[in-house]
């Protein structure tokens, strides 16, 4: 706590927040990534989501299929498999749910 009394941040603090929702494995299953500008929301059998908080803080505006978004949505699912990778999620496995990412773990994981 030491960091933040003193009017800082821990060195190891996160940018990034990750939810996951396993669904029934194929179907229903997502991965978000939230970062302090953007979510994005990973949905394997349905509409990938983006959006930019700073301006759109009330997740509006979808913006996963604008192409100068590319990068943005190239880096989020980076994120989302690097950390899967980290705590050994259940998303690798041979269903659809990975089949399916615009970019795969190599995106995250080296490629």
């Amino acid at each position: 706590l030491l960091p933040w009394l003193q009017g800082g941040r821990p060195d190891n603090w996160r940018d990034a927040v990750f939810n996951q929702c396993n669904g029934v494995e194929i179907y229903y299953t997502q991965r978000f990534v939230r970062t302090d500008r953007y979510k994005f929301v990973y949905n394997p059998t349905d509409v990938d989501e983006l959006y930019d908080l700073a301006n759109d803080p009330y997740e509006m505006i979808n913006l996963a299929d604008r192409p100068e978004m590319l990068p943005i949505k190239e880096e989020m699912y980076a994120r989302i498999w690097r950390e899967a990778a980290d705590v050994n999620d259940i998303i690798f496995n041979p269903y659809i749910t990975v089949a399916t990412a615009d970019f795969g773990p190599a995106s995250g994981l080296g490629k």
